[in-house]
């Protein structure tokens, strides 16, 4: 067996019915405990107090910066009259949330993602509507040539960037839904998996997807619980979750902001929070410790540790996370074997995309896009 928390099997929720449910009855259930019963938790230690409070102050600066969702409902929903009806509608990333308390410019690029049922259907339509999207060369290929391209080459997502859309300049994604399930289901690519790892402005389809995005959720808070250690903060956790996605992705070494990942989460504390809350409440063998020095705002966590079997393994992780391990890892070599994987998947879902990006795009808009990123490495 390996070293695992026994929560973990009760968290994934991906196989087993009642899977991530609270333990009920005259089991404690540890997800909560109040500062009034400090027998019940033990010494917080020290080096975690330490990081805890340092964490705190940071956040506590950001919080007063601004709000996080940087646009407005009614300016989301006037671009996606621009287009043909989606199943799954959202937009992300530095255009939509505050990073780290920066303001968005005047000029930073919105993040749509589409998902659609036929995408051929949708593409067709899209060309009639807005020709000017797309590159000569998937104009002069046509739609045959657009789906063939999206669903067969990279993460299986067909980009349009630096589109001028009003007096917004955007970047949009179409998928297909059985690109899109199979990704939040398996962690095939985690190319929009990642994305929706981190909170997202979600215009549409929420209900249809709520389960698998809740299961990719789950994915998320266990593979990140099991590279850390038995002591974290709140901060630790969702830093570990919103790296996931980063870490085998070339782009972070030249390309992206080297701060980025903890901009993101020092940007929308308020966001991770709301999304993660009720997953990190259902894992029944996390504890919570008595808020530090009476606050709240960076909560510490003590997961229990215990050997887990290879079946249990298969059914807490990710099909394609669980695929990438030896038949029989122990201890450490867990949490090493689990961290390859991710970068593994990352590394082949990201570079492939990026390389078809020069396709999609045409080669002056990918010159554009490229230099507006390798900015962000030096500023």
């Amino acid at each position: 067996g390996v070293m695992a928390s026994s929560g973990w099997r009760r968290l994934a929720g991906a196989v087993r019915p009642g899977l991530g449910r609270r333990r009920q009855g005259g089991v404690r259930n540890n997800s909560s405990i109040s500062s009034n019963t400090p027998h019940a938790s033990p010494v917080l230690p020290p080096d975690v107090r330490t990081r805890c409070l340092a964490q705190m102050e940071t956040l506590q600066a950001a919080q007063g910066a601004g709000p996080p969702l940087l646009v407005n409902t009614d300016l989301v929903q006037n671009v996606c009259s621009n287009f043909p009806s989606a199943t799954l509608s959202f937009a992300y990333g530095s255009g939509v949330f505050q990073q780290n308390a920066t303001a968005r410019a005047a000029k930073t690029m919105i993040d749509f993602i589409f998902c659609v049922d036929n995408p051929r259907d949708w593409h067709t339509e899209n060309l009639q509507r807005n020709p000017q999207h797309y590159s000569t060369l998937a104009r002069l290929g046509g739609t045959k040539f657009i789906c063939n391209l999206q669903e067969n080459f990279g993460a299986g997502v067909y980009f349009n960037t630096l589109v001028q859309c009003g007096p917004y300049l955007i970047k949009y994604g179409v998928v297909s839904r059985k690109i899109l399930v199979d990704d939040l289901s398996t962690w095939r690519t985690l190319y929009l998996a990642g994305r929706l790892h981190k909170p997202v402005h979600l215009i549409s389809g929420k209900e249809e997807f709520q389960d698998v995005l809740q299961r990719n959720l789950r994915f998320a808070v266990t593979v990140a619980c099991m590279q850390l250690p038995p002591a974290f903060t709140e901060f630790d956790l969702y830093r570990a979750i919103a790296g996931l996605s980063y870490s085998g992705d070339l782009r972070m070494i030249v390309g992206e902001n080297p701060r980025k990942i903890e901009n993101i989460v020092m940007g929308n504390w308020t966001g991770f929070r709301t999304l993660y809350r009720p997953v990190v409440e259902q894992h029944a063998d996390l504890q919570t410790f008595p808020p530090t020095d009476g606050h709240d705002l960076n909560r510490v966590f003590l997961q229990k540790q215990e050997k887990c079997s290879g079946e249990q393994l298969a059914e807490i992780l990710p099909y394609c996370v669980q695929a990438r391990l030896s038949p029989a890892p122990t201890g450490d070599s867990l949490a090493t074997q689990i961290q390859q994987a991710v970068a593994s998947i990352v590394r082949q879902g990201s570079t492939t995309q990026t390389l078809k990006g020069i396709l999609t795009a045409g080669v002056s808009k990918t010159v554009t896009y490229s230099w507006e990123k390798l900015k962000k490495t030096f500023a």
